[in-house]
């Protein structure tokens, strides 16, 4: 065996060993769909209180959309939990978004009962 073989594998699996956990992206299309500007918007992974906001100071005006970039690490779940603040104050939360199944997500379809109650804990998808 060459002396040197061995060496050259230490290094490798130092690297190997110290990689960090591999960050995945997940990108979710947010429409606002409801009557008012979205003030904030913050997506937790379902049941944990560890709420991320999504969009910048400006909200999300009625009719507009933006596509959110959900930074995820290794054994992060596809369930999450989203707060809406519209303008006025009016809020709620959303539980239990499915954004491994869809890639869109209406908040105005839940404020005007068009989704039935047995919907209500999966995400709304026009595109999968």
């Amino acid at each position: 065996m060459h002396p040197r073989k061995p060496m050259l594998a230490l290094p490798c699996a130092l690297l190997i060993a110290a990689s960090p956990a591999v960050a995945k992206t997940r990108y979710v299309y947010l429409v606002n769909d409801t009557a008012d500007r979205i003030e904030s918007f913050f997506l937790a992974q379902s049941d944990t209180d560890a709420w991320t906001p999504m969009l910048g100071d400006d909200g999300l005006k009625a009719g507009m959309s933006e596509t959110l970039a959900i930074r995820q690490s290794e054994g992060d779940g596809c369930l999450y939990d989203a707060r809406i603040v519209l303008r006025g104050g009016k809020a709620f939360v959303h539980r239990g978004l499915d954004f491994c199944e869809y890639v869109s997500y209406h908040p105005g379809r839940y404020f005007r009962g068009a989704v039935s109650s047995s919907e209500q804990g999966v995400a709304q998808g026009a595109a999968r």
